[in-house]
């Protein structure tokens, strides 16, 4: 919205300086008085360079938040190996297998790694399985796909989302900060981990929840405060609900 006011205003303030400009030519031709044209010349050339300052300025945001909400295209890979920055665009983005089966592994430029089973049922205790995984890929992370034949990395539209399924979310862009009640969608969800990290990478806090109808002896629920800048990682189960306190 401000860069489009910025440039309309670069526009008027642009032609009101050639005009003005124009007027004192005449004035000078015609041996009249330039003083007026010479003070409301230079107040609109200023006027022009703020304004066209600060219209590059807000274009340049535009289009790096536009690049941060939007990764260029969908991609499809086959098993192997692949690396962010060469193979796809870093980004935000929802991962699925197409035949819901299969493995994916990624090792991070920040030296962890992220390892999921794809599937659509809830696997087994010692083998849980994922439909999905949301997360955000940085130049330089690698990724593994095994026996996943063809997996779909889907960009992921900025706005807040609730529940959220396994993956990297960031409190304040992706979840509203704030006090919540956590626990698994379904209730039959074996369940998995859900940690919490400050921004200087320390651990927050970290629950093992599982599904209210699991055998599991884990938490069914947790209470966590959730800050800006936080970010959360999901292993191992298909989704969290976040019940606002």
């Amino acid at each position: 919205m401000l860069l489009y006011l910025f440039f309309t205003l670069l526009i008027i303030f642009a032609v009101s300086t050639v005009v003005l400009i124009i007027l004192l030519i005449i004035s000078k031709v015609n041996k009249k008085s330039i003083k007026p044209y010479v003070i409301s010349t230079s107040i609109t050339l200023v006027l022009t360079i703020i304004f066209l300052v600060l219209t590059i300025f807000f274009h340049h945001i535009n289009e790096r938040n536009k690049k941060e909400m939007y990764p260029p295209k969908t991609v499809e890979l086959k098993d192997g190996s692949y690396e962010v920055g060469k193979d796809l665009e870093p980004g935000h983005y929802t991962i699925s297998s197409k035949n819901n089966k299969g493995y994916i592994e990624i090792k991070t430029v920040e030296d962890w790694s992220f390892e999921e089973k794809f599937g659509k049922d809830y696997g087994t205790l010692d083998n849980a399985t994922t439909p999905t995984i949301t997360t955000y890929l940085m130049e330089g992370d690698k990724i593994n796909l095994d026996k996943a034949e063809l997996t779909t990395f889907k960009p992921k539209h900025q706005t807040f989302t609730n529940p959220i399924s396994t993956g990297v979310w960031i409190v304040g862009k992706d979840v509203k900060p704030g006090k919540y009640k956590i626990y698994t969608t379904f209730s039959h969800d074996i369940g998995g981990n859900f940690k919490i990290f400050n921004r200087d990478g320390s651990l927050d806090k970290e629950y093992i929840l599982v599904g209210k109808d699991s055998d599991r002896p884990y938490d069914t629920e947790g209470a966590v405060t959730l800050k800006s800048g936080q970010i959360l990682i999901l292993n191992h189960m298909y989704s969290v609900s976040l019940e606002k306190k």
